[in-house]
């Protein structure tokens, strides 16, 4: 049984991952090894408890077969429904031993939150204004990006990199039933990338590896919306663009960024489609001087201890650590105020030092 090992230390791989194994250790490296002493208690007990019941069923049978004689006092022995009563108790008690072992009752959860708010402490910080992320997603559903459902917000963070504030959470979306145009599950997990912009526009710019849905935005918008084109040819074959002003696009998609989407397409999106769920897709929307990233993935299981090795926790851990590092470089490789030259209605907002972070 795999999760009877012991726990092996955190590898840092990635440059944004270096100094997260001492914050594994404090945080994380304790409880798993608690967890795997608990469950090695119960696996000990039910393989007892298991030997004693095959054995009690083997002697029982043993008995009822050969039929020996044990005179009045112990004729119940003779009677077939003593060896199946007999049968039934111990195979009862055989269930009942392993049940401890299925039941996921110690969560790493809030260890792997701990270890990670510790990590990018420098860059951002855990927020409870989820009230604001549900707003970003309600903002995401109005522009039918994503469907109207009931949200549910965590693994909530924020804070600032150069001119731009960057929060970054998950939504847990509940639909009464499957949406029409965005695939079969009444329950969708997201996660958003929200990056502030030091420029403010009336126009938005609507990017989304389901082209198919933009399509159909194009055609209801009246005329609001056109399809364009960024004249880069993997991008161009993976996401559809648009947006009511051309020059727009070519002010705020420079190819840095371009690059970026492409390579976050690559890491998460085709990973999800090559374990089979083709239903996962990348969507993002430019409006109102902030830059609204979602990544639809297939519900995860809550991080728990049993049936879960702690490679499969310390996987959980890189992947949002990636999620950070994927935030922070996509704010770094998008345009600064002081870069872009601004179309005429477009207007600068003030540096981020000098605004209290609200958003």
């Amino acid at each position: 049984m795999r999760y009877f090992w012991d726990m092996s230390s955190f590898a840092e791989r990635t440059a944004f991952e270096a100094g997260f194994a001492s914050h594994w250790d404090t945080h994380l490296a304790s409880e798993i090894q608690a967890a795997r002493h608990q469950l090695r208690r119960r696996g000990i007990f039910a393989l007892v408890i298991t030997g004693i019941g095959v054995g009690l069923i083997g002697i029982v049978a043993a008995i009822w077969w050969v039929t020996p004689d044990f005179g009045p006092r112990v004729a119940l022995l003779s009677q077939p429904l003593f060896p199946a009563l007999v049968a039934g108790l111990a195979a009862l008690a055989v269930i009942g031993s392993w049940v401890p072992l299925i039941r996921k009752d110690v969560s790493l959860e809030s260890g792997l939150e701990l270890a990670l708010a510790a990590h990018i402490s420098a860059v951002m910080t855990p927020d409870e204004n989820n009230k604001f992320a549900e707003l970003v997603v309600q903002d995401l559903a109005a522009a039918d990006m994503l469907p109207k459902a009931q949200i549910t917000i965590s693994n909530h963070y924020s804070g600032c990199r150069a001119q731009h504030r960057l929060r970054l959470f998950h939504a847990d979306l509940n639909l009464s039933k499957p949406a029409k145009g965005f695939g079969a599950r009444s329950r969708r997990q997201v996660t958003i990338m929200r990056i502030s912009l030091p420029v403010m526009s009336d126009g938005e710019i609507c990017i989304d590896s389901d082209i198919a849905r933009l399509a159909d935005i194009v055609r209801s918008s009246d005329g609001h919306f056109a399809r364009r084109y960024i004249d880069h040819d993997a991008f161009d074959m993976l996401f559809g663009v648009i947006t009511s002003e051309k020059n727009l696009v070519e002010k705020m998609l420079p190819p840095d960024f371009v690059g970026r989407l492409l390579a976050l397409h690559h890491d998460v999106v085709n990973a999800l489609a090559a374990s089979g769920d083709e239903d996962a897709h990348m969507l993002a929307l430019l409006a109102d001087a902030s830059l609204t990233l979602a990544i639809d993935t297939p519900p995860t299981p809550s991080i728990a201890v049993h049936g879960i090795t702690e490679a499969t926790v310390e996987a959980e851990a890189r992947r949002r650590i990636r999620q950070v590092a994927a935030l922070v470089q996509l704010a770094d490789d998008l345009p600064t105020g002081d870069a872009i030259s601004l179309p005429a209605d477009v207007g600068r907002r003030p540096p981020v030092a000098a605004m209290q972070v609200t958003s």
